[in-house]
C-alpha cells in the first residue's frame, strides 16, 4: 500500500475485541485507525449461511516521518 493511501479491511469481530492487542499494534506501526464500521449479527446470514458478527476497518497508511495519529483504538473497552 502506498503512503498515504487508504485500506479497508473486512473482519470479524475478534480484530477489534480481542484483548490481545498484537495485531492491532502490528497494523497501528504504519497505519492510522481513520473509521469502523460493525455489521449487525446475522448480516452474512443469507449468503454465507453465518451469524458471525463483521467490522468494516478503514485505515491510512502514514508516509515515511509522519506522526502516528490517535491510539485509542488500540486498547479495549466495553461500550453498551
Amino acid at each position: 500500500l502506498k503512503p498515504g493511501a487508504l485500506a479497508a479491511f473486512v473482519t470479524s469481530h475478534g480484530t477489534m475485541d480481542k484483548a490481545d492487542r498484537g495485531a492491532r499494534k502490528h497494523i497501528a506501526q504504519s497505519a492510522d485507525l481513520v473509521g469502523a464500521i460493525r455489521l449487525p449479527e446475522g448480516s452474512f446470514r443469507v449468503d454465507a449461511g453465518t451469524d458471525v458478527v463483521v467490522d468494516i476497518l478503514f485505515f491510512r497508511k502514514r508516509k515515511g516521518g509522519e506522526a502516528a495519529g490517535d491510539a485509542a483504538w488500540l486498547d479495549v473497552a466495553e461500550f453498551r
